[in-house]
């Protein structure tokens, strides 16, 4: 619920950010959080799965494990800092732009703080506070966004108010571990740091690989194109990583799941992972045929009339959250089979995937070009995925659960098509009920779905030490 409620908010800021500021503020603004991400990466090394399978593992040495991440953190985010200002410098941006880069980045190190002791709650089960603290932090960076655009104080302000929310939010998610779990003791083991610094170039290139492949259309978009073009990609990047939200945040609820159910009970994770693939292909197939068919209404009401040139790129963009909430779930799946290195491979060719198509596409197609380049990459790697994971888990899906939802869905296209003159919000509502209708029908539930709900109710072993 989380991982829909907080896109949501944001999503409140992003629209009068480009109702007031048009396609290139919209433009800008992403530009400067695409930049800071990619270095986000760097700077967290991409340590909360390596979190979570280790306190999984052994609850009693997180006081050690929280101490070496910390360290390590800190120390990546200041670097990651001055990396990050020193390649602006070199790729030549304008003064205005390397000052709002020097602002953003000072939210590299409350950001680092915040992703350890977020971590630290997952790997215990404490999802509901963690993200309390996500929708809080939420609603203050929507509100001060929005106050700076009230009072049209500039992009740098709205930057600064980005950096406030983030450090707010570390002060209260550290708060809320003293509360929820209790003060972390300075251990210092030197077997846990080794290994850490073992680990960390792996799920650090995994992160850092995640985060320019998704940050990469939108630098080389404002290079090669314009800010206007980066607004229009944003727009329905936005809406397609609003959809993504809901499948990853069930994929974060149940990863402690995964974990436990892979070293206790193998079984239980093959049928996990079926039940996931299913479950996503069930979920996202009628609303990407939905947001495909209502593009351009949906931009319409969300960014305006000029936004209508996007629909394209939103039609385009919006298959990608099938495949890529499936990418999410085999990475999972890869790391807590100690597979990660095979994860990181899947990562490398990906990105040399999307930059070689995104140089080709871009050149001839514009907008559209960053959109197929993505949804080609995103595809190509499920595929490989998949073939990584024949030896852990080989995702099963029968035919009778991939047709129940095809059929659905193609009863709700027939809806979508008579009620097309309809407006966006009863077409939209009509549609739903008939899919979810014409899904109950085909009664898509079996005995193995009882068995999921028995796996995912299950407590985890141990306690707090």
């Amino acid at each position: 619920m989380v991982q829909i409620i907080n896109p949501l908010l944001g999503m409140i800021f992003v629209i009068a950010l480009a109702r007031i500021t048009g396609a290139t503020g919209l433009g800008e603004y992403t530009f400067a959080l695409s930049m800071v991400a990619i270095f986000e990466g760097i700077a967290g090394l991409g340590l909360r799965s390596y979190m979570i399978r280790e306190i999984g593992k052994c609850q009693a040495k997180w006081h050690a494990i929280f101490t070496s991440n910390m360290a390590l953190g800190v120390g990546s985010a200041l670097a990651a800092q001055i990396i990050m200002m020193f390649s602006a410098k070199i790729m030549g941006y304008e003064a205005e732009i390397l000052k709002g880069l020097f602002i953003i980045s000072f939210s590299l190190v409350p950001t680092v703080v915040l992703y350890v002791l977020t971590s630290i709650l997952y790997a215990f089960d404490r999802m509901a506070v963690a993200g309390v603290v996500q929708v809080l932090e939420t609603v203050v960076r929507v509100l001060l966004g929005l106050a700076v655009i009230f009072f049209g104080l500039g992009m740098s302000w709205l930057l600064v108010s980005f950096v406030v929310s983030r450090a707010l939010a570390a002060a209260m998610t550290w708060w809320m571990q003293l509360k929820h779990i209790g003060r972390p003791q300075r251990v210092w083991d030197r077997e846990i740091f080794r290994a850490l610094l073992k680990t960390a170039p792996t799920f650090a290139g995994m992160a850092i690989l995640a985060s320019v492949y998704w940050r990469v259309n939108i630098l080389m978009l404002s290079r090669l194109v314009s800010a206007e073009a980066v607004g229009h990609f944003s727009a329905g990047y936005r809406l397609m990583d609003l959809a993504t939200f809901v499948g990853g945040g069930v994929l974060t609820a149940i990863y402690p799941t995964l974990t436990r159910m892979f070293h206790h009970a193998r079984e239980n994770f093959q049928l996990l992972i079926d039940k996931c693939v299913q479950y996503t292909i069930t979920g996202y197939l009628p609303i990407v045929v939905l947001v495909h068919v209502l593009s351009t209404k949906i931009l319409t009401l969300f960014y305006g009339p000029e936004f209508v040139a996007a629909a394209t790129g939103l039609q385009i963009l919006i298959w990608i959250t099938l495949p890529y909430t499936l990418v999410k779930l085999f990475a999972n799946g890869l790391v807590i089979a100690g597979r990660a290195h095979l994860d990181l491979r899947v990562n490398v060719y990906r990105l040399v995937w999307n930059l070689v198509l995104n140089y080709f596409l871009i050149d001839r197609m514009g907008m559209l070009g960053a959109c197929i380049a993505t949804l080609i990459s995103v595809t190509a790697s499920v595929i490989l995925q998949i073939y990584y994971l024949r030896g852990v888990a080989r995702p099963a899906l029968r035919l009778s659960q991939l047709l129940k939802p095809v059929a659905a869905t193609l009863a709700m296209v027939c809806a979508l098509e008579l009620t097309a003159a309809w407006h966006l919000i009863p077409q939209l509502l009509l549609a739903v009920v008939v899919y979810l209708g014409a899904l109950l029908l085909l009664r898509p539930f079996d005995t193995e779905d009882r068995r999921m709900l028995a796996c995912l109710g299950r407590p985890p072993a141990g306690g707090i030490a």
